[in-house]
């Protein structure tokens, strides 16, 4: 069962070494994420480190990172292919 609103859905992940891989091949083969057509994207942590200057005083969480990584999809930064 899915909400058919959805379109597709984005996935924003930091590079880290090779295990970013193995997560980023789940998300884009998944049988049950497939209604979704999942983009899945690896960023550079470098240019997401560099985003987060921008947030003056934010905190280092595990919270603020998810966050951090929705923002710079959401206002367009990714130039990378899924």
């Amino acid at each position: 069962m899915h909400d058919s609103s959805f379109k597709t859905v984005i996935f924003a992940l930091e590079s880290t070494s090779f295990y970013s891989i193995h997560i980023a091949n789940f998300l884009a083969s998944d049988q049950s994420l497939m209604p979704f057509n999942p983009f899945v994207y690896c960023l550079n942590p470098k240019m997401t480190a560099n985003y987060r200057k921008s947030f003056i005083g934010m905190d280092k969480t595990d919270l603020m990172d998810a966050f951090l990584l929705f923002d710079f999809a959401r206002v367009g930064r990714i130039n990378t292919q899924p």
